[in-house]
């Protein structure tokens, strides 16, 4: 049940949900990192108040007011300079599979600030020109940099086995590289070149900009939406058919 008083916010859309014949279930990710639903009534209906609002992937000024079950949507407006994503396919599925991750590691009505600055970065940076290499790419960062936030960072320098620093491999769920000989008890563990072993490395490092900007084979690119994938995957348990989707275009 959505207790307390009013809550004005700023919040990005991560998804809706039809409701009734007018209604929409919004989801939103509030300015403070929270994953929050609310009923937006009449939103389907021509000529809503809550007008563009309630799109997907747009960054709103919100009022959220306490329902029986859920919180009521009673005011909604667009941030002015907010970025608005390309109406184009492999942009939208690049942030369909943003969305997927933030859904899937947040608490309904818990979070963290930095998650809101980390999601409304990425998609400034989705609202550039970018072909699906780049896409790829900063999904899969996007990916990588939320768990490390949450507390799932991928080690990359030493073995999570026994520690040694020759690491040639990496499992996801052993919870990052291997050595050789650790990696031989692990079936599906993955054979890393140095050349991946340091994409992998800028995921987690370097802003959303410079990877937006950074030569990438398309190979590469599309390798490290599936390891970023695999990442979210083992670490929570879950699905993500939306990333799984994406990774595969």
């Amino acid at each position: 049940m959505a207790r307390g008083p009013a809550k004005r916010t700023v919040a990005i859309v991560l998804d809706t949900t039809k409701l009734a014949e007018r209604d929409l279930i919004v989801t939103l990710l509030t300015e403070d990192g929270a994953l929050e639903r609310a009923v937006a009534k009449g939103a389907r209906k021509g000529g809503s108040r809550f007008g563009a609002a309630c799109e997907l992937y747009r960054t709103s000024d919100v009022l959220l007011a306490p329902g029986r079950t859920l919180f009521v949507m009673t005011d909604a407006r667009l941030v002015e300079g907010a970025p608005m994503l390309l109406r184009d396919f492999e942009v939208l599925s690049a942030a369909a599979a943003i969305a997927d991750c933030v859904k899937a590691a947040s608490v309904e009505g818990e979070g963290e600030p930095v998650v809101f600055s980390l999601v409304a970065r990425a998609f400034e940076v989705l609202s550039t020109p970018l072909d699906l290499a780049h896409l790829h790419l900063i999904a899969a960062a996007f990916a990588f940099k939320l768990m490390a936030m949450l507390g799932w960072r991928a080690e990359l320098d030493v073995c999570v086995g026994c520690g040694s620093g020759d690491v040639r491999w990496f499992d996801a769920r052993s919870g990052g590289a291997l050595c050789s000989g650790c990696a031989a008890r692990v079936e599906e563990a993955e054979l890393l070149g140095e050349h991946r072993r340091r994409w992998l490395r800028a995921l987690l490092l370097c802003p959303f900009s410079e990877l937006a900007s950074s030569p990438v084979a398309p190979g590469d690119a599309a390798w490290a939406a599936r390891m970023a994938l695999d990442w979210v995957r083992a670490q929570l348990d879950v699905g993500l058919k939306s990333f799984a989707f994406f990774a595969e275009l």
